[in-house]
């Protein structure tokens, strides 16, 4: 089972589909565009918030 999410994807996500894994007896594969801890989530929005809420400085 393959999994894509396109935008942020965080710890908990990654949680659930270790769960389902086991659960279902088969591989879940998670791919995404980005992967934050709710530190660097809070960090980016702090800059967001500092910047106008442009995105132009925003690298990922």
């Amino acid at each position: 089972m393959a999994l894509l999410i396109v935008q942020k994807v965080f710890h908990t996500q990654l949680r659930v589909c270790h769960k389902l894994s086991t659960r279902l007896n088969r591989e879940v594969i998670l791919g995404s565009s980005s992967l934050d801890d709710p530190l660097q989530f809070i960090t980016k929005v702090k800059i967001l918030t500092a910047h106008e809420l442009s995105l132009d400085d925003i690298q990922i």
